[in-house]
């Protein structure tokens, strides 16, 4: 009952089950095999997310766990198990033996299994499989983790609240997308060529949007995970994720709860807010960029007789700017001219007529009159009254 109880501490969150290992020497005490279970945070393989229609996960043991002489499965959430799936072995692979336990019990949240002996008849245990009923039926995805029978840990992960006010700080979208809520999570590339960020924050456009999870991908430190679970309505913003020390991102990935029934799908946004030493014409974008830097980006959105369209722009930076370049996302975008108002009674007008087709950087468009420094951005799409747009165009310029 003691260890239940513990346990029962450390997976009040799916996500936080991460921490069961933290007491282990190794962290990457386990392997994956082949099963539709998957791995939220690389730094602990030993738990396992079974999404909406996933039944199967296996762990692989290593000699640090056999050493234990027992193991049991922890649960996230109510789960049934059907069955139990062990094999043992010897270490030249000679000699093997599969035990199968017909388990067919609902195991509560927190609460474990019954031991599992790590070794038999001379065989040390290899593999655990464990089959049970898809969460799919309406309950929230469920993580198991693989854990020494006397395991206790009660280090939580830190969860951001959602807050209605921006955080304090420019933060500008680096990455977006249609939210595919039916296959549980969106992984949006990010690229160190847009900078180096010291925080990020999760919002939506369009629908609510359920968030479990969110794991970061820096370029130069392992990947991390922390706990939302929350709601985010349109204009409702997570709390900020600290990117500590500031890094590039390879990727960000966003876990999604049991989707709502709803007609529109929203789009979840990434904003990322700058290292305080990006910025600037003697900053790092200098040797990291070749002086490019994302100024912010443009939602173009347009639906058929959609009435008065709003202005495309966004706000500029200070420092004197040679070119800018454009990239859309999540769709094409004729952009058929662009304004830049420099803030002192300076503009200067790029007739860019250029069709950006997604993800492809455009060519550099310089100034005529010289470098200036950039006070706002306008851009001018070409839109027609059947024109249907759900895109964004990132601009950028070079010091």
């Amino acid at each position: 009952m003691a260890t239940n109880a513990r346990l029962l501490s450390t997976l009040s969150v799916w996500l936080s089950v991460v921490c069961v290992l933290s007491s282990y020497p190794a962290q990457a005490q386990f392997m994956t095999q082949a099963a539709c279970a998957v791995s939220l945070d690389p730094a602990a393989p030993g738990v396992r997310t079974l999404a909406a229609t996933c039944g199967s996960a296996t762990f692989t043991v290593d000699a640090a766990m056999r050493r234990s002489g027992e193991l049991t499965v922890a649960t996230s959430a109510n789960v049934y198990v059907r069955k139990i799936v062990l094999r043992y072995g010897s270490q030249t692979g000679v000699q093997s033996e599969t035990v199968e336990i017909q388990f067919h019990r609902l195991i509560g949240t927190g609460e474990a299994t019954e031991p599992l002996a790590t070794a038999r008849r001379g065989l040390a245990l290899q593999t655990v499989t464990i089959d049970v009923s898809p969460p799919g039926y309406g309950t929230d995805t469920v993580s198991l983790a693989l854990v020494a029978r006397d395991v206790a840990s009660d280090v939580a992960l830190a969860t951001p609240v959602a807050t209605e006010q921006s955080p304090s700080g420019d933060w500008i979208l680096i990455g977006s997308t249609s939210a595919h809520l039916a296959q549980l999570r969106d992984t949006m590339p990010i690229g160190r060529g847009k900078g180096r960020f010291d925080g990020l924050i999760i919002a939506t456009r369009g629908n609510d949007l359920p968030v479990q999870s969110v794991l970061v991908s820096p370029v130069n430190s392992p990947p991390f995970a922390v706990d939302i679970r929350a709601i985010l309505a349109p204009g409702l913003q997570s709390g900020v994720i600290a990117i500590d020390p500031p890094d590039f991102l390879h990727e960000v990935t966003v876990t999604y709860g049991t989707p709502p029934l709803q007609a529109r799908v929203p789009i979840v946004e990434v904003r990322g807010r700058y290292a305080e030493n990006w910025l600037g014409r003697v900053g790092e974008n200098r040797q990291h960029a070749g002086g490019w830097i994302l100024l912010g980006a443009v939602d173009v959105v347009v639906r058929p007789h959609g009435g008065q369209r709003s202005n495309y722009w966004i706000a500029g930076q200070e420092g004197q700017f040679k070119k800018l370049r454009f990239v859309a996302r999540r769709g094409a975008v004729d952009l058929a001219g662009v304004t830049v108002e420099a803030g002192d009674g300076r503009q200067e007008t790029l007739p860019t007529n250029t069709l950006l087709m997604p993800d492809a950087q455009s060519l550099p468009f310089a100034f005529t009159s010289g470098a200036l420094p950039i006070a706002s951005v306008s851009l001018s799409p070409r839109l027609h009254a059947t024109s249907r747009i759900d895109a964004s165009v990132e601009v950028w310029a070079q010091y």
